[in-house]
């Protein structure tokens, strides 16, 4: 058996039984430096059940509560699902890239969302 750091490394054959939340890392932007987190959740039977948006309001409360002042997340316009879920979290898009994702032979927009620990209060679980 092979181990993989992320499931982004993994085959796109191969089953994959979790969820990941990832710090992204840091994105930078001139001098600015930006967090980001993501999450993919590989079991289709399992979405829609809010799984992401709880386990995702968890990760931020964490984040918050130890100081961290902003976070960022990145999807493409044609992600329903994440779409929802950044809005019920409270991020706020900051960035569109029009055109630039290509999903199954359509193109998307990449769009990138901003949450302020200051404008929300912390995230009831």
């Amino acid at each position: 058996m092979v181990h993989h750091e992320s499931v982004k490394d993994l085959p796109g054959d191969i089953r994959r039984w979790k969820f990941e939340i990832e710090w992204i890392g840091e994105i930078k932007d001139g001098q600015t430096v930006h967090r980001a987190i993501g999450i993919d959740i590989c079991d289709p039977d399992v979405w829609g059940n809010g799984i992401g948006t709880s386990a995702l309001r968890a990760f931020i409360n964490y984040y918050f509560e130890h100081a961290v002042d902003e976070l960022y997340t990145q999807t493409w316009s044609g992600n329903v699902r994440m779409l929802r879920c950044a809005e019920k979290l409270g991020f706020v898009e900051c960035n569109r890239n029009v055109g630039t994702r290509k999903v199954g032979g359509q193109k998307f927009d990449g769009l990138t969302f901003r949450l302020k620990r200051e404008e929300i209060d912390v995230l009831t679980l």
